[in-house]
């Protein structure tokens, strides 16, 4: 019995980049409103840079990649019936692989409290 509501623009990835590019940010909003309170995020990607071009070894086989740098900003409020009210801002070491064939093959998160890496590990040709 909540509402939730998002917005924001794209990561753009130009399908002739190279090493050294630099790339247009980007950010999203979200707002969930349920019984126990309200929580707003913002989330904003900053200096993202072609890094350099990677061979990956992915579960799919060798994958040639653009490495690709970001900070991400995350901000949050809560306002909470349970915990109250509350502002955390945590900065992230983003990182992502793109192909311009397959799209993003691999992302990392890295964060002064965690990490977290996600790769593709198949794909099926139509």
């Amino acid at each position: 019995n909540g509402r939730d509501a998002t917005s924001g623009d794209s990561l753009v990835y130009a399908l002739q980049m190279k090493v050294g590019d630099t790339l247009p940010g980007a950010w999203c909003k979200t707002c969930n409103t349920n019984s126990e309170g309200t929580t707003v995020g913002l989330m904003e990607f900053t200096r993202r840079k072609v890094e350099s071009l990677d061979t990956l070894n992915l579960g799919c086989g060798k994958v040639p990649a653009y490495r690709i740098s970001a900070v991400q900003l995350m901000t949050s409020k809560v306002n909470s019936k349970y915990s109250g009210k509350r502002e955390e801002k945590d900065y992230v070491t983003f990182t992502e692989w793109f192909s311009p064939s397959l799209g993003i093959v691999k992302s990392q998160d890295k964060s002064p409290h965690s990490i977290s890496v996600i790769a593709m590990e198949s794909y099926h040709d139509k």
